[in-house]
């Protein structure tokens, strides 16, 4: 592969690339949604694929799609309520982002759920 396309590669984080099941799909600079009309079927990729590295090459986007290989995204917006409520110390320790907005997205591997 094409080493720009191998640094372009190197935006997804090195947890999500523990897992080889995640796919990932394309979000275009600017934009919020995933490009292409089946990006939740077809228009989705896994990491290395060249079409995604293409994409990041170019300076576009990616997400994480959400129910393949076991991956579940607890999105939490209000924080300080969760954490009042006692949920946040309760919820096992795992890889966590914060997102634009100043919320966190917990990542989670079910394995009850993997295909």
């Amino acid at each position: 592969m094409d080493q720009a396309f191998e640094r372009a590669l190197q935006k997804i984080h090195p947890r999500l690339r523990e897992f080889p099941d995640l796919r990932y799909d394309v979000i275009l600079r600017g934009q919020k949604k995933p490009e292409g009309l089946r990006w939740s079927t077809e228009a989705n990729y896994p990491y290395g694929h060249p079409v995604l590295a293409g994409y990041l090459a170019e300076g576009h986007n990616f997400g994480v799609l959400t129910g393949i290989g076991g991956l579940v995204v607890l999105d939490v917006d209000d924080i300080a309520r969760l954490e009042a409520l006692g949920v946040i110390g309760r919820l096992p320790g795992t890889f966590t982002v914060r997102t634009g907005r100043g919320g966190l997205h917990f990542y989670y591997i079910c394995q009850d759920l993997k295909q």
